[in-house]
């Protein structure tokens, strides 16, 4: 506590009553102590939100004691109390090497900030770093820039600042980076034989030992010995370390320093086998935490892909049930279409051969009265009515034929919505199976380490052209795995065989050309 001043000598920092925090509490009404929970400052409160005690600062009381013992303003902020308070009661028993001796602020995850943190439990605040610093470049940052997100309030809840306001713990993160910056080290990955692949790593990749001043190889040395290549300018950007006493700061960082003559060649020999030993060793170890973190990588992506292929063959049952349904559907209407087809075709030839019989009918009376027409009123009666019975009949026949027609209509417009709906699910099926390289169906479906599924030839082009760094067409991540989807494939199938003849004459092309018209 030397950084705040002398007034801490002269004004000590307020204990916490022990009567409050005691079953019975605290029944003096001068007690100059404060009322919080003792755990909560020691950020060991098994109960959290549940406790009957107070983890706050901020209460009237605490105020009116602090003015009371005369602490300074600066002081008598929550953070800067708490803060005093933990390194008060934490460095008897805890030590200085506890987070809580530290003033109990969590420090930034540098991992999160390069690669990424793979830690579900990370006990470190996944927040930009270049935000604590002042040197964020703002919209164009892919880090994030919130105490409030799940993994952020879970890390302040444990460390007891949640109830803090977010601006005082980003300022507290802020004076902790200039008081101690973070530092650059040499990165171990790039000293072991597999090597460093990580493109945002935040370690120097240059000799372990050149920069610790002590390399035997020189010039003969497979690692870099010098810092200005594009990799190391930007870490050193990163930490705000100048090119001009980089050097001088990593070794500071590695605690060690270049000899100071040269050694004899007994001793250069003997340091040689020794030093190779130690490499050795060093190279063994960083290989085997490479080989641990790798094989949980590949863990991961292989639940990822399983859970992906669960997804499509859901997604391929769903819509294969659909289908099936559809059909029903479609025969159900057809069938339904068929009978009312026959029902109109009957009523229109009985009432052709009624109408036939009729015109026989007038026919057979028109001459009967062509005979008697001057002698009988009562047959121009009788013909008079047959007309008018006639034209009632051809009314009649005028009304079925068009209902006949309207039927037809009726008919051929549901046709053709049917029609329209068949291509309507064959082309939300086709986008939904289409590669988005080649824009084609899915000819060998491949599904790679990030989910995204394409062509297995687009797949071996994008490889081919990129040379061992391909990269998803989609997301852009690596190409690390690639799967080949069976399940796809049969969609695929069965969507090709429920085209038209057209379409599937085009598939045919399409697999010719690409040689696997014979394949299985």
């Amino acid at each position: 506590m030397a950084g705040a001043g002398g007034s801490l000598s002269v004004t000590p920092t307020p204990s916490i009553c022990r009567h409050f925090n005691a079953p019975a509490g605290c029944r003096r009404p001068d007690c100059r102590a404060l009322h919080v929970c003792f755990y909560f400052v020691t950020s060991q409160c098994r109960f959290g939100a549940r406790c009957r005690l107070p983890h706050t600062l901020e209460t009237e009381r605490t105020a009116t004691l602090l003015r009371q013992l005369g602490v300074p303003a600066g002081r008598r902020q929550p953070l800067q109390l708490l803060t005093e308070l933990r390194c008060q009661y934490t460095s008897a028993g805890a030590g200085s090497g506890s987070a809580a001796a530290a003033g109990g602020l969590p420090p930034v995850c540098l991992h999160y900030n390069g690669s990424g943190c793979l830690k579900e439990d990370c006990p470190s605040l996944h927040l930009c770093y270049l935000l604590v610093t002042g040197r964020c470049p703002g919209g164009r940052c892919r880090r994030s820039h919130s105490l409030s997100s799940p993994h952020n309030a879970r890390v302040l809840q444990r460390s007891g600042l949640d109830y803090f306001n977010t601006s005082a713990v980003l300022g507290r993160l802020r004076r902790e980076a200039d008081e101690r910056p973070l530092r650059p080290t040499v990165c171990r990955r790039h000293n072991s034989r597999a090597g460093c692949l990580s493109s945002d790593c935040l370690a120097l990749h240059c000799c372990f030992h050149y920069a610790r001043g002590d390399c035997l190889y020189g010039s003969r040395c497979r690692l870099e010995h010098r810092l200005s290549s594009a990799h190391n300018h930007r870490v050193l950007r990163f930490f705000n370390v100048g090119a001009s006493n980089a050097l001088r700061v990593v070794k500071e960082e590695l605690g060690a320093s270049a000899p100071a003559e040269p050694p004899t060649v007994a001793a250069d020999r003997a340091a040689g086998a020794d030093r190779l030993l130690e490499e050795r060793a060093e190279q063994t170890g960083w290989l085997l935490e490479a080989q641990a973190e790798q094989t949980g990588q590949l863990l991961e992506e292989r639940e990822r892909l399983e859970q992906t292929l669960q997804t499509v063959a859901r997604l391929g049952l769903e819509a294969e049930r659909e289908l099936v349904d559809t059909r029903r559907t479609r025969l159900a209407l057809q069938a339904e279409a068929e009978h009312v087809t026959l029902v109109a075709e009957e009523r229109e030839r009985e009432l052709a051969a009624r109408h036939g019989t009729l015109l026989a009918e007038r026919d057979s009376l028109e001459r009967s009265l062509l005979v008697t027409a001057e002698s009988s009123d009562q047959l121009e009666g009788v013909v008079g009515s047959l007309n008018a019975k006639l034209s009632a009949l051809e009314v009649d026949y005028e009304r079925s034929r068009q209902e006949q027609q309207r039927l037809a209509a009726a008919l051929e417009q549901e046709r053709l919505l049917q029609r329209e709906q068949q291509e309507q699910r064959e082309q939300e099926l086709e986008r939904a199976l289409v590669c988005s390289v080649c824009l084609e169906l899915l000819v060998r479906a491949t599904t790679l380490g990030c989910s995204h599924t394409f062509c297995r030839d687009c797949v071996n082009s994008v490889q081919q052209r990129a040379a061992g760094g391909a990269v998803c067409p989609m997301c852009r991540a690596p190409i690390v795995t690639r799967t080949a989807s069976v399940t796809l494939d049969q969609m695929v199938e069965r969507a090709v065989n429920s085209m038209s003849q057209e379409k599937r004459a085009a598939r045919q092309t399409v697999l010719r050309e690409r040689g696997l018209a014979a394949e299985p």
